[in-house]
């Protein structure tokens, strides 16, 4: 299982929203002495997570549920985010796969012009 601290991953979603872990810790209910330290957490119960991703409009839940092995993963009980993860990668392999078609098709076009 990756190791990562889900505080500061919080705490990068804070930077990008441009605000402050007291903001969040007002949105917590608790004090700003606490809320300094938010970052360095390396989990956090489950209904606190739940309330910093609505807070800060991120799922977190999804940093570990993407390490789930693949029997479960695959399950029905499997959050919808994985289930759109890879028919986004399905489809970035089809573009690919159409752009490289299309320097093909080019390719030929040349070589046909070159020869009338």
């Amino acid at each position: 299982m990756e190791d990562f601290r889900i505080g500061s991953l919080i705490n990068k979603r804070l930077i990008a929203l441009g605000k402050s872990k007291t903001w969040l810790g007002s949105k917590l209910g608790i004090k700003s002495s606490a809320s300094s330290g938010l970052d360095m957490r390396k989990d956090f119960y489950c209904t606190d997570l739940l309330k910093i991703s609505i807070a800060l409009k991120h799922d977190f839940f999804s940093y570990y549920y993407k390490q789930l092995p693949a029997e479960i993963s695959e399950s029905i009980f499997a959050p919808q985010q994985t289930a759109n993860e890879n028919n986004v990668k399905d489809l970035e392999k089809q573009l690919a796969d159409l752009k490289k078609e299309n320097e093909y098709l080019k390719t030929i076009a040349e070589l046909a012009k070159k020869i009338k």
